[in-house]
């Protein structure tokens, strides 16, 4: 008994007594028969079926002709390439997608640091100066309440500091201005200022006793490293108007 590849065991037959005289020759052990298993189901590549259904019987195809039949010699069955022109049409559209996008993310770039470059290039500024500052999460957490406090104070005075700025505007396109004209401005909106001022003096204050001396000291350096950085920029004229601020003097020629 001997087994098979296919774990089958095959016996060798049996020698048959000879019923003439002669001496029977000793029979050898024939080759086992080799199961025949039928072919796999050509298996169907990864976009046979995109965007389309299944078929009904499930996804075994019938058998595919050999490739001298096919008439395309570059497709190599159903591991390669496909004889169809969807597979390249597919890729035209994925790259025409993928430069749509890549415009979308440049342009919500863009627009995103235009109109607020300032505040995240401030936001990136007090992180670095808080961790030159070394201050402790407690601190952040109650300088945090207290910027809040402080921007909720200011929005009730918004509204005020519009109007404000609307009648400046006004008085500087008026043809004649006159000194009583603009006492008469001043006095007017010089008490909400005042106001205002004193209304955030509580939490300035506030702010001052959760820094200690020498974090205060830093503080007060940078701001003022900062601001000369930013008289040195203004000192340059910029030659568009967009990027110069309306204060600049006009060049002379």
């Amino acid at each position: 008994m001997s087994r098979s590849r296919h774990g089958e065991c095959t016996q060798a037959p049996e020698a048959q007594p000879s019923t003439s005289g002669q001496q029977s020759q000793p029979t050898q052990q024939t080759h086992h028969a080799q199961v025949v298993y039928p072919p796999y189901p050509p298996y169907p590549p990864p976009h046979a079926f995109y965007g389309y259904p299944p078929p009904v019987g499930g996804m075994q195809h019938p058998p595919q002709a050999p490739l001298q039949q096919q008439g395309c010699q570059q497709c190599s069955g159903h591991n390669g390439h496909h004889c169809g022109g969807h597979k390249k049409r597919r890729c035209r559209s994925r790259k025409f997608f993928f430069f749509l996008g890549l415009i979308a993310v440049i342009w919500a770039t863009a627009s995103v640091t235009f109109h607020h470059g300032h505040k995240i290039v401030g936001f990136i500024k007090m992180r670095k100066l808080a961790k030159e500052m070394q201050v402790t999460p407690m601190q952040r957490d109650k300088l945090i309440s207290i910027g809040f406090k402080a921007y909720h104070n200011n929005i009730k005075h918004r509204k005020e500091f519009k109007e404000m700025r609307r009648e400046f505007f006004h008085l500087l396109s008026k043809e004649q201005l006159t000194q009583k004209e603009v006492d008469a401005f001043v006095t007017k909106h010089i008490a909400k200022i005042q106001k205002v001022l004193l209304s955030n003096t509580p939490l300035l204050l506030e702010a001052r006793a959760v820094l200690t001396p020498e974090q205060r000291r830093i503080l007060a350096f940078r701001i003022q490293q900062m601001q000369r950085h930013k008289r040195r920029w203004r000192r340059h004229w910029h030659p568009h108007p967009t990027h110069a601020p309306a204060h600049l003097p006009t060049p002379q020629p």
